[in-house]
């Protein structure tokens, strides 16, 4: 196993993403390198820097106001094969190879609230982690084992047994932790 390259899990960038439909429209990445290249960093470093060669984003759907994307780096790793690793304290180490990147939309609720939440819920260990909080969004932990339920799912007796525990453990966790 080659070298592991540790990235604090929650820095800030002062980067705006540009979101200008010509900008983001069908070729999102090079609006998007600045922030990708605070997790896969630029220059002579251990790691190769992400260009639009080496990552590939995409954009997801199901979003009220933000627009999401998922991006994979899909590039040659060092020399040694190594990714960043996210060390969050409490948790083990995971390299960072995909991730998802929130950009935000119309103040149409508390940002800052949805960010208290969002980080709350990655703390107790029922949300994804925040990686980077730049000026307009953020980019977190991409769960690629997992995909989004279909309405179908939903329906089936145990699939809808565990979303009711899932839902009931969330708030309780929730409501403890938040003012």
């Amino acid at each position: 196993m080659g070298i592991s390259y540790d990235i604090d899990c929650i820095s800030n960038s002062h980067v705006v993403v540009d979101t200008s439909v010509a900008t983001i429209g069908d070729h999102p990445i090079p609006s998007l390198l600045p922030v990708l290249n605070v997790i896969w960093p630029q220059g002579s470093g251990p790691l190769m820097q992400a260009t639009a060669e080496n990552v590939e984003c995409w954009r997801m759907s199901g979003a009220m106001t933000n627009l999401v994307f998922r991006c994979d780096f899909k590039g040659h790793r060092n020399s040694t094969g190594a990714l960043p690793t996210c060390s969050a304290p409490g948790s083990a180490p995971k390299h960072i190879d995909s991730v998802i990147v929130r950009i935000e939309g119309l103040p149409s609720f508390d940002r800052a609230m949805e960010l208290k939440c969002f980080k709350t819920a990655a703390r107790v260990g029922i949300g994804a982690r925040l990686l980077v909080k730049f000026a307009n969004g953020r980019v977190e932990e991409c769960f690629k084992e997992h995909r989004a339920m279909e309405p179908a799912d939903m329906t089936e007796p145990v699939a809808s047994s565990e979303i009711a525990a899932t839902l009931a453990n969330f708030h309780t966790l929730m409501v403890r932790r938040l003012p």
